[in-house]
């Protein structure tokens, strides 16, 4: 939901954190036109996650990166959960 939030509202955002993620169908299109360009984004996701898995978010911020977005990405040895390690990144990001 935080990124179809950020995909068509970018102007009301600075920064976006994203936990256990993936983008949804038809992300590409809109991240084409670069609306996260400069802006920073944080992605957390577990290794072992089974119900997200852990590719998706390596391909979400592959595609963020290519669309001009500042990202942050930190994955754990977890499953659909913010392991401690990224809990940590996760509040230096926001400092």
């Amino acid at each position: 939901m935080s990124y179809t939030v950020a995909l068509l509202y970018p102007d009301r955002l600075r920064t976006l954190a994203v936990l256990s993620d993936f983008l949804p169908d038809g992300a590409e299109n809109l991240l084409a036109g670069r609306p996260l360009a400069g802006k920073l984004v944080f992605v957390s996701h577990g290794q072992q996650d089974d119900m997200i898995p852990v590719e998706q978010a390596r391909r979400s911020v592959k595609l963020l990166k290519e669309s001009g977005a500042k990202v942050v990405y930190c994955e754990s040895m977890v499953g659909h959960k913010v392991g401690k390690e990224c809990v940590h990144e996760l509040d230096r990001f926001f400092r």
